[in-house]
């Protein structure tokens, strides 16, 4: 309720989601013979064997634009307190804050990877939603962790800490790096392994970088929690 009663923190959050949906708009609309065509034009030729990495890393920036986490604590403010006294713990805390940002960023992206599969294959459509979830996920976690290191709660007006808060900036850096990171496996993985195969390595990656972010969080992220208005 209190993110959809804020226009400006819908709009700064949204726009990944529609990227997303328009690109997998563009593929199921035009095909990917009428794509091939456009660029064969402009005197580019082999792009397709390059789509799903080019896919991927939209896929990729738009989820990592997608931070409602990494200003949740500092949109506390001076009332951090009543959320710090409250008898729930701060494992809870965080979960709520992690999973509605999965939530929003999730739902476009299905989207996007049902209409994205229906252009290039359906077999894609598990790798995808999985990549999507985990991705996701990271960039929840990752904009909860920062956004404890760098709260801005002296906040004046709204915009402050939505737009202008040091975890906002580090966690779209912090994010992008983490789930490019996957991409350029797969990248060099090109022509030497089945693509499946493939995109089953960089989920495995994306796992593995997911619980490293978690461990953070709840190990360094806990105390950063309680010790804010000390």
């Amino acid at each position: 309720a209190r993110y959809f009663s804020l226009p400006l923190y819908v709009i700064n959050t949204i726009f990944g989601g529609a990227i997303l949906i328009i690109v997998g708009v563009i593929f199921v609309t035009l095909g990917t013979d009428f794509i091939d065509n456009l660029f064969a034009a402009a005197g580019v030729t082999g792009f397709r064997d390059y789509y799903l990495v080019i896919i991927l890393f939209l896929i990729q920036f738009s989820l990592s634009t997608i931070a409602i986490s990494s200003s949740s604590i500092s949109l506390e403010g001076n009332t951090l307190w009543i959320l710090q006294a409250h008898p729930v713990s701060t494992k809870h805390i965080f979960k709520a804050k992690v999973l509605f940002n999965v939530l929003v960023a999730a739902i476009p992206g299905i989207i996007s990877s049902i209409l994205i599969s229906i252009a290039l294959g359906i077999v894609y459509l598990p790798f995808l939603i999985i990549i999507i979830m985990i991705s996701s996920y990271i960039v929840a976690t990752v904009g909860l962790f920062f956004n404890l290191m760098y709260p801005k709660l002296d906040w004046q007006n709204i915009q402050e800490a939505i737009k202008q808060g040091m975890s906002v900036l580090v966690t779209m850096g912090v994010s992008l790096v983490a789930l490019i990171a996957p991409i350029i496996i797969y990248f060099l993985l090109m022509g030497i392994v089945d693509e499946l195969i493939s995109l089953s390595i960089i989920i495995i990656a994306y796992i593995v970088i997911a619980f490293i972010f978690t461990k953070l969080l709840y190990k360094k992220g806990t105390k950063l929690f309680y010790n804010l208005t000390n």
